[in-house]
């Protein structure tokens, strides 16, 4: 793809030496140069290998080794593996994209219940304190609230854009959802692909070599960081 962007970005440069006789005789340019159809064949797979791309950067942005899910067929009303992130992610918790109220109420209902499952006081981290009630809330109570869970209040968080980080939008509201927050953790730590460690293991089996069984441990590391 980054070929075939770097060809239409220079494109006129091409045709202009082309067009240069004292670059190429007429007939060896006869033979390299490309017609308006060559161009727009380029132009077309540059437009289909973009967002090919882009996918595969977002969903291979991982550091760490991950574990490849295998989701099976299900029916329409079924959750799968791959919807209860969504509801975890601040991004997509609406499920907008999902077509059924009733579908989005059973995937929430499923998260719920991992998160009634998981959860306990002592489950909750030690460095995150849960938001106490004020004095004025013992004296007063807090109506808006009395009856709404975690969970619940969670939900009725806004949704943030996409393009935004999650990460920092936990760092800011774990405190106070806690019990979500800990199943977050878990889920959303997971990356989408483990195309990147893959790559990393091709990286080393061409570095250490046959020829390079003298190769130490510290500059082994130090060539597979670099490539």
């Amino acid at each position: 793809m980054f070929m075939l962007e770097r060809l239409l970005a220079i494109r006129q440069g091409i045709v202009t030496v082309m067009a240069d006789r004292t670059h190429f005789t007429r007939q060896q340019a006869k033979k390299l140069e490309f017609i308006e159809e060559d161009w727009d064949h380029y132009n077309i797979l540059y437009n289909l290998l973009k967002p090919i791309h882009l996918a595969t950067t977002v969903l291979c942005a991982d550091k760490k080794l991950s574990v490849r899910f295998e989701i099976g067929e299900n029916s329409p009303e079924e959750v799968n593996i791959a919807q209860i992130p969504c509801v975890l992610d601040p991004r997509y918790k609406n499920l907008n994209f999902e077509y059924s109220d009733s579908i989005k109420k059973n995937i929430k209902e499923k998260v719920r219940s991992k998160i009634l499952n998981l959860c306990t006081q002592s489950d909750i981290p030690n460095n995150v304190t849960p938001i106490q009630p004020t004095a004025l809330d013992t004296l007063l109570g807090n109506d808006s609230e009395e009856n709404i869970d975690e969970f619940t209040t969670y939900l009725l968080e806004p949704q943030i854009n996409h393009n935004l980080d999650p990460n920092n939008w936990w760092l800011q509201y774990e405190k106070q959802y806690p019990r979500v927050a800990l199943l977050a953790k878990q889920i959303l730590s997971v990356p989408a692909s483990s195309a990147s460690s893959e790559r990393v293991f091709s990286t080393a089996g061409n570095i250490i070599t046959s020829k390079h069984s003298r190769l130490d441990l510290m500059n082994a590391s130090a060539l597979i960081f670099l490539h």
